[in-house]
């Protein structure tokens, strides 16, 4: 064997832009996150949880009203007789009521809410500015 024969060779190429891009992606999945971003992220959660809640119960209510109002108008147009126009005129009443406590579910259900939530998102904050709470 001659001395050409005895060594390996070795070829390296720089990955591409786009490569490196999807490394990264990758890596990004399995590098742990510090414990301010895990802090920051629970905050953002609860803060939502905190805001989404009471919206949505409050735009099922609102939605709701406004059905059974739309049902209620629709007997009262009805030509049949009496008893078509005093049952929509029962149910556009009871839509109307329901539609007008949407803003009244929101008030509550947020209070609800802040009060659960409250101890917590304030003691992330506190934690992530640093700051310690004034007793």
């Amino acid at each position: 064997m001659n001395d050409e024969q005895k060594g390996f060779s070795y070829t390296y190429s720089a990955p591409t832009e786009e490569e490196r891009r999807e490394i990264v992606s990758i890596r990004s999945q399995y590098v742990a996150r510090s414990e301010r971003e895990n802090k920051m992220e629970l905050l953002r959660r609860l803060d939502g949880r905190v805001r989404r809640v009471p919206l949505a119960l409050s735009l099922v209510a609102g939605i709701v009203g406004v059905l059974t109002f739309g049902g209620g108008l629709a007997l009262c147009l009805q030509s049949e007789g009496a008893a078509f126009f005093a049952a929509g005129i029962v149910l556009c009443a009871a839509g109307a009521a329901i539609a007008g406590v949407a803003k009244l579910v929101y008030n509550f259900f947020a209070r609800i809410m802040r009060k659960k939530y409250g101890g917590k998102i304030l003691k992330l904050t506190e934690e992530l500015l640093g700051e310690e709470r004034p007793q």
